[in-house]
């Protein structure tokens, strides 16, 4: 795999280039990784690609089974978790040389406050009935996994609260007032169970409309709550300052000229980029 160490702005400065693409590879869902055609899968790929974390949906959806009600002889609801399955996921993902990149998702189908799902696999995507139910639940798994995998490990995993949630489909109207609600109350619990824990989100869809990533505001008295986002790379006229930013001439597409027909021209890339680097910079003080 060719390692680019640099790239050429429009202005012909060579500028230094971070490679993150290694971080963290999506997944699909979580439950996946108990197939043993996708742990096969996905050890060929981390050979050549040597990923640090992975992350995937639905860790609390119905098909990992860790969230479980059962109903006593006297018709009172007991709540139980089975850890099973999770530990099968982390063991194989551990066994391919990978950490996890927690998102905290999808909604267990009997803590639901509402019926909408996402994916044919029905990844509940409404608030907690109960909130105090959910955080309970973070909590337990949380601290199981810092039983079998010890805290100082766990403590290295990032944790996500939810995925897109400004996405009709993956949080019921997009409502931003109920997710900040659920981001609250999740952080805090996240927080209590494994202080050290790099807690962040929300992992917005860009180029839609909705929430300002602003809302660090929300956790008063915890400026950073430990949150895993990092400064950015983007070069304007003066780093670290907001502007323009410039495009690499050695990516296709990128520079002045014709570019590669398969990629999008840069000046239709531009505002997708512009708009996260202005937000980061307005936020950086609470990062």
């Amino acid at each position: 795999m060719t390692r680019i160490s640099s790239v050429r702005l429009n202005g012909g400065e060579r500028v230094p280039f971070a490679n993150h693409t290694a971080y963290c590879v999506g997944t699909g869902r979580v439950s996946l990784a108990l197939h043993e055609e996708y742990q096969k899968q996905l050890r060929r790929v981390q050979d050549l690609c040597h990923f640090r974390y992975i992350r995937g949906h639905g860790l609390f959806s119905d098909q990992l089974g860790i969230y479980q009600e059962r109903k006593t002889p006297d018709g009172q609801v007991r709540v139980e978790y089975c850890f099973t399955y999770l530990d099968r996921v982390v063991d194989a993902w551990q066994n391919c040389g990978l950490r996890p990149f927690l998102e905290l998702g999808f909604m267990p189908k009997a803590l639901a406050s509402g019926t909408q799902t996402i994916f044919y696999w029905n990844g509940h995507v409404t608030l907690p009935k109960d909130m105090k139910a959910w955080t309970d639940l973070v909590q337990a798994t949380l601290r199981h996994l810092c039983e079998r995998y010890g805290i100082e490990e766990v403590s290295t995993w990032p944790c996500e609260i939810w995925n897109e949630p400004n996405l009709k489909g993956f949080w019921e109207n997009a409502d931003k007032e109920k997710y900040l609600e659920l981001y609250r109350a999740t952080a805090l619990a996240v927080k209590e169970a494994v202080p050290q824990m790099r807690v962040g989100g929300p992992a917005i869809c860009g180029g839609v409309p909705g929430m300002d990533p602003g809302f660090p505001h929300l956790l008063p008295g915890q400026p950073s709550a430990g949150r895993f986002c990092q400064p950015s790379r983007l070069h304007g006229p003066n780093p670290g300052a907001p502007g323009p930013v410039s495009v690499p001439q050695d990516v296709p597409g990128g520079g002045h000229g014709g570019g590669d027909a398969r990629f999008p021209r840069h000046h239709r890339l531009l505002p997708g980029v512009q708009r996260p680097a202005d937000v980061h910079h307005r936020i950086q003080h609470l990062l």
